[in-house]
Formats: structure tokens, C-alpha cells, sequence
């Protein structure tokens, strides 16, 4: 019998490409999906995906749709972020209007600077290293950092850029 750490997304996934293999998947938490499902609080819905479960591939969209049938629905992004009193539509780093006038040099200046940055193409880059480069300092102290640490719950400079 295989066992299997862990009913997330890799979990499942790694049960389901199994087959007909004897396995047990064992889940901590008391249902089944990781970091990817939404949990009720007061009549308020929050989703943990984040950017977990955005499905790019058509046959893989089709495998969830086969395997969940109507489980899940398209919604148009309303994402907004607030940051130093501002609420912004999302993406960050394309409206910085309404920011404080100090916080919106230092991102355009960071980004500039960044241009003449190489991206790092090592896989196993960080991601504060990439964030960097791509962000420069202000975007990422500002939004970039914070935002992917608090949501993948570690720093940045020991998650892989991809």
C-alpha cells in the first residue's frame, strides 16, 4: 500500500494518478483540499487559494471539470488591495495611483532601476531575489514581499520564484 501525506491538491492528485494502486491518503486537516478551499465566517466567504487554482490548461480544466462536476464556478476578479490607506484595484504594480507620493517614486524609481537587472532563469532562485529584479525595491517591500509571504506563510527568501 502507498501512503500519502497530505489531501492537497499534490496529495489528490498523486492518489488519483495512482489508478487502481492501493493507497491511503492521510489529511490533518477534517476535509480533504489543502490550501485550496473557501471556509465561511459570519456569512463572509474567504478563499486560501490565492493563485493556486487558476486553471491555464484546457485539459486540465476539463480532467476537474470531469472529476467535479460543477463544483467550482468562473468569477470575474473584484480583487482590490489596501495598502498605506488606499485601496487600489489589482494588480499593484499597475495602479499605484492614489498611493502616498513618497511610496509611488520609490516603486517607479525601484522599478526602473530594476530594468537593468537580469532576471535570475535558475529554477531555484528565490522569490524575493526574483521579485526584485523583475519588481524592483519598492513594488516588492511595498506589496510584492508581504503579500506572498502572508499568503504562502514563509519568507520570501526561502520560496522558489515559480
Amino acid at each position: 500500500m502507498i501512503l500519502i501525506l497530505g489531501g492537497g491538491l499534490a496529495g489528490l492528485s498523486t492518489a488519483y494518478h495512482l489508478g487502481g494502486r492501493e493507497h491511503l491518503v492521510i489529511e490533518a486537516a477534517p476535509s480533504a483540499g489543502g490550501l485550496c478551499r473557501s471556509r465561511e465566517v459570519n456569512g463572509f466567504v474567504f478563499d486560501d487559494t490565492g493563485h493556486l487554482l487558476h486553471l491555464r490548461d484546457p485539459r486540465i480544466e476539463a480532467l476537474v471539470d470531469d472529476l467535479l462536476p460543477d463544483a467550482f464556478a468562473v468569477i470575474g476578479r473584484k480583487a482590490r488591495i489596501r495598502c498605506r490607506g488606499a485601496t487600489l484595484p489589482f494588480p499593484f504594480q499597475a495602479n499605484l495611483h492614489g498611493l502616498p507620493k513618497e511610496l509611488v517614486a520609490d516603486c517607479v524609481t525601484g522599478f526602473a532601476e530594476s530594468l537593468s537587472t537580469p532576471v535570475p532563469d535558475d529554477p531555484a532562485a528565490d522569490f524575493e531575489s526574483w521579485s526584485l529584479a523583475v519588481f524592483g525595491r519598492g513594488i516588492s517591500d511595498a506589496f510584492m514581499l508581504p503579500y506572498n509571504e502572508k499568503l504562502f506563510r514563509r519568507s520570501a527568501a526561502g520560496m522558489t520564484a515559480d
